[in-house]
């Protein structure tokens, strides 16, 4: 497996690393952008099970994103972080198929991606296209639980002076756990309005995407799979692949359907790109 390391400088002269992991058969068929999750709070680029890798890079490049975390941020300069180094990867790639691919808040900026500029389709897995719906707006039950046994000093001294791009998860995770069991996270993304349409992927843009690939559990206790059937519903070209579980992160680790599902993902890149 060839990896090669890169480094966007954004306006703000922050370096943003990204790794190209190169298929394993040139030359490629396409390049696959990806963009880790974690509520925009925590993760980091290189999550991706080494088995899922495998079986993306086999004929695709696969590039992993860096951008900043909330709450040092906001939101409008993550997605600047992660527009800057989209585009320099699609300068490198000018003249191959790119897709988008991102699980949880990362399939929501993979989709945002998508409206705004020229792709060829998007991987989304328990993703969403809005900021401004009732989950994320109030207190979640399931972090509600966990937050009980955390508070602001806690938060406070979980938050960095300066930007994180990764850090330990473990740490971050807990202020997302906050953020949404005291349904405080809309407020600390740090923007003036989330209703506003920059954030917000109207039905109408929906409709304009190219073909995207879903995947999202049933009873998904984070994101709810309500949120993906409102994507199917407008995107024209769209496959649902349910999951019967109670998760959010289905292929965490690795296992047999979370395999199966790569595969078919494989099988939709392979069906745009041989066109």
């Amino acid at each position: 497996m060839t990896e090669i390391k890169y480094k966007v400088i954004t306006k703000d002269a922050f370096a943003l690393p990204y790794t190209i992991i190169k298929a394993k058969n040139q030359p490629t068929k396409g390049v696959i952008v990806y963009i880790h999750g974690g509520g925009l709070m925590f993760g980091k680029a290189n999550d991706l099970s080494p088995q899922y890798i495998d079986i993306l890079t086999e004929h695709y490049d696969l590039i992993q994103l860096s951008y900043r975390l909330l709450p040092e941020v906001s939101l409008d300069c993550i997605i600047e972080d992660v527009y800057a180094s989209f585009d320099a990867i699609q300068s490198q790639y000018s003249n191959c198929p790119i897709f988008t691919f991102g699980r949880s808040s990362g399939a929501y900026l993979s989709l945002l991606i998508a409206r705004d500029r020229d792709i060829d389709g998007v991987i989304d897995f328990y993703g969403y296209s809005r900021i401004n719906t009732e989950p994320f707006k109030t207190t979640n039950s399931y972090y509600a639980k966990i937050a009980q046994s955390i508070n602001e000093t806690m938060i406070a001294q979980l938050t960095s002076p300066t930007p994180v791009v990764q850090d330990q998860i473990a740490q971050r995770f807990l202020i997302y756990v906050y953020a949404r069991g005291t349904g405080k996270w809309i407020n600390m993304i740090n923007i003036a309005d989330y209703t506003d349409s920059k954030y917000n992927i109207a039905p109408d843009e929906l409709k304009t995407l190219p073909p995207v690939f879903i995947a999202h559990c049933n009873g998904d206790y984070d994101v709810p799979v309500e949120e993906s059937e409102h994507i199917m519903n407008h995107v024209p070209h769209s496959t649902f692949e349910r999951v019967n579980k109670n998760e959010h992160d289905f292929d965490r680790r690795p296992n047999d359907e979370a395999i199966t599902i790569y595969r078919k993902v494989v099988d939709f890149l392979n069906a745009i790109t041989m066109v």
